[in-house]
């Protein structure tokens, strides 16, 4: 069953090449959504995907950039399918 998963990263993620670094690990994973800068200085990625291969996709997105990263908040909901890929947000 797709989930989709809602991650906040906080920390020194905007201007280090976060949403490239995000969108190439993408590519590994059976997952789409996208990932994006915000106006506060955190990046929000949204992945759908069965639920096990989104959490190893997040995992695998922070491991290397766990200097950067101060916090990780994720929330869990139903897919929406609005997806096809997975692009950022320039």
């Amino acid at each position: 069953m797709a989930r989709r998963v809602t991650c906040f990263v906080s920390g020194r993620v905007q201007g280090v090449g976060f949403r490239f670094h995000t969108k190439e690990i993408a590519k590994r994973f059976l997952v789409v959504g996208t990932v994006q800068n915000l106006e506060d200085g955190r990046v929000k990625i949204v992945a759908e995907g069965e639920l096990p291969e989104v959490e190893q996709f997040l995992d695998a997105v922070e491991n290397p950039m766990a200097g950067n990263v101060t916090r990780s908040e994720r929330f869990e909901s139903e897919a929406s399918g609005e997806f096809n890929t997975f692009a950022p947000i320039w």
